[in-house]
């Protein structure tokens, strides 16, 4: 079912187009027709209605709309709708469901513009990236969505409802006569802003996992076995007799013994059979990668066996290994290779969060956020209350803060990491460093909520320096084992 769902969201999304229409000019943006206004207010002309997106260049936030560059004056006065909502991938077309093939459409078109598949054939974040609508590429974002949890924001400019896009409804003038007079609404801009945030979940059947060879093959990451390698450094030209200098011999030392150093990566193959034996002897990192490998959260090597990385992750997790904790908490909050646990689930999602696990952080935030925005999934441990929101406020300032070290080179943990956890695999460390922009975004959403008041803020504030304690003594008491 959803494979044939994503697949009619595939379809969908190639013949997708904006069906807003303009009450004034239209003109010509990239061989696409846009339609324009020229505001009596402004000296300047904009899209009157359709999609935002948004990119960062040049040192600053730019807002396209159909194609054209958007005056953010403009989108900054418009009266602003925020909505807030968990979008499951796994129901997009179900009977009363919100998840609509229209809005899937768009949030695949978003993912894809932010995400872009990197050498292994895994999403990571990317501006602009521009990703093909390709069905493989369908199919491993069902998996980014299992894994990650991503948050998406789709931004739209609609025409304002009290003045029907006219920018002037009726009504009492200055003088106290009836006529026209600016719409109050939408700033006298005939349009208002939409945002709709949505937090990616995935229920259901999962697609086919498409492989590495799969994805090469269809030209979605590249062949590393077509790269050129460097040409071999020139000979250094000796000295012209006559400028040779008077004495070149090297001072004497002894004779080294000649080593053999190989720079030959290892296979996916030798690196599963290296994790197994230092797992099996005890090595913490070893038996969470072991169980990453299992749940093909790793590399693809051997079958996907959901008890075995359960089992695997449960024991790097015992040693407090935040990652492991995490991924622990995942597979009881799915009831893979467990059963369904959700208290063990926040359990284990707090305790990787004050360990420092960014994405568990962020989870904590959203848990509260979307329990007071009347979800239901978590009823049973978190009650819909006002202070929800000073908690979700607090985790996700937690979430931001920049603590994971970075890396100059995205496969060698520094120093500075390795003293502050276990080194994270290449993929979690572009997860966590990631996760530290999105928190942003949810936080800022939390905020934007219009029962958030100033005492919630100052309640929230000092919830975080209290997280912000607890979990430097929570990091002293539990070290990694």
């Amino acid at each position: 079912m959803l494979l044939k769902k994503v697949v009619l969201g595939l379809i969908f999304l190639m013949t997708f187009h904006s069906s807003a229409k303009s009450q004034t000019t239209k003109t010509t943006i990239g061989g696409q027709s846009v339609s324009k206004y020229s505001s009596e207010y402004q000296n300047y002309s904009v899209p009157s209605y359709g999609y935002v997106r948004r990119y960062y260049e040049n040192g600053a936030w730019h807002y396209y709309v159909n194609g054209s560059l958007l005056d953010y004056n403009y989108f900054g006065s418009l009266k602003t709708i925020t909505s807030s909502a968990t979008f499951d991938v796994g129901k997009v077309g179900g009977l009363g469901r919100m998840e609509t093939d229209q809005k899937f459409a768009l949030i695949w078109q978003a993912f894809r513009e932010s995400h872009t598949l990197n050498s292994e054939g895994r999403f990571t974040p990317s501006n602009r990236a521009n990703t093909p609508a390709n069905k493989l590429a369908l199919y491993e974002f069902a998996y980014f969505v299992s894994e990650a949890r991503p948050a998406i924001s789709i931004n739209s400019i609609e025409k304002c409802p009290r003045c029907s896009g006219r920018r002037v409804r009726t009504g009492f003038t200055p003088a106290g006569a009836v006529g026209e007079v600016p719409c109050e609404e939408c700033n006298a801009f005939g349009s208002i802003a939409k945002q709709e945030n949505f937090a990616l979940i995935i229920s259901g059947p999962m697609p086919l996992r498409p492989k590495l060879e799969e994805l090469i093959k269809e030209g979605m990451v590249p062949d590393p076995a077509s790269k050129t390698p460097p040409p071999p450094p020139a000979p250094a030209r000796p000295f012209p007799e006559q400028n040779k200098p008077k004495d070149m011999t090297p001072p004497a030392r002894p004779a080294e013994p000649i080593v053999e150093r190989s720079t030959r990566e290892l296979t996916p193959e030798e690196r599963y059979s290296s994790a197994k034996a230092k797992a099996e002897a005890g090595d913490a990192q070893a038996q969470y990668e072991l169980g990453l490998f299992y749940a093909q959260d790793f590399e693809r090597t051997v079958a996907l066996d959901y008890f075995e990385a359960f089992s695997w992750t449960k024991k790097a997790a015992l040693k407090n290994h935040r990652m492991a904790q995490r991924l622990l908490a995942k597979f009881y909050e799915l009831g893979r290779g467990t059963d369904r646990n959700l208290e063990e689930a926040i359990k284990w999602n707090r305790s990787a969060a004050l360990l420092g696990c960014k994405q568990s952080q962020r989870w904590m935030g959203q848990m509260y956020h979307t329990s007071f925005q009347g979800g239901k999934v978590y009823e049973d441990f978190i009650k819909k209350d006002i202070s929800n929101l000073s908690e979700a406020y607090a985790w996700f300032l937690l979430g931001t803060e920049k603590s994971i070290p970075t890396r100059p080179d995205i496969k060698t943990a520094t120093s500075e990491e390795l003293a502050f956890g276990p080194a994270l695999t290449p993929r979690d460390y572009s997860f966590e460093i990631a996760t530290q922009t999105t928190s942003e975004g949810e936080r800022d959403n939390v905020a934007k909520n219009p029962s958030f008041n100033r005492a919630i803020s100052d309640s929230a504030k000092s919830r975080y320096a209290n997280l912000q304690a607890e979990s430097a003594d929570y990091m002293k008491a539990n070290r990694p084992r």
